[in-house]
């Protein structure tokens, strides 16, 4: 009778929870879609070419592979952009 029962509600609980989870922002970003349907482009070190396509009006799909080094360089990211770093730094 306890298998029966306990089977029973793995059963159910397997019907009632999705197969895949769902991924999707919480809070603040939940309505963003970032660079979603925009190119997917590759930096390495350079800060200018970085900064050229996150101000670009462009969606773009921005991956960091390397150091940005932004000392005399400051850059606003405008709507349409994900960022994402492809790497760790190594320690020098």
């Amino acid at each position: 009778m306890k298998r029966a029962l306990f089977l029973g509600g793995l059963f159910a609980a397997l019907l009632l929870y999705p197969a895949f989870p769902v991924f999707a922002a919480d809070g603040f970003g939940q309505s963003t879609t970032g660079g979603a349907g925009g190119t997917t482009v590759t930096v390495d070190s350079n800060a200018i070419l970085f900064k050229s396509y996150v101000e670009s009006t462009s969606p773009y799909i921005v991956q960091v592979s390397g150091v940005l080094d932004f000392n005399s360089i400051s850059t606003t990211t405008s709507e349409k952009k994900s960022v994402s770093g492809l790497t760790k730094p190594s320690k020098a």
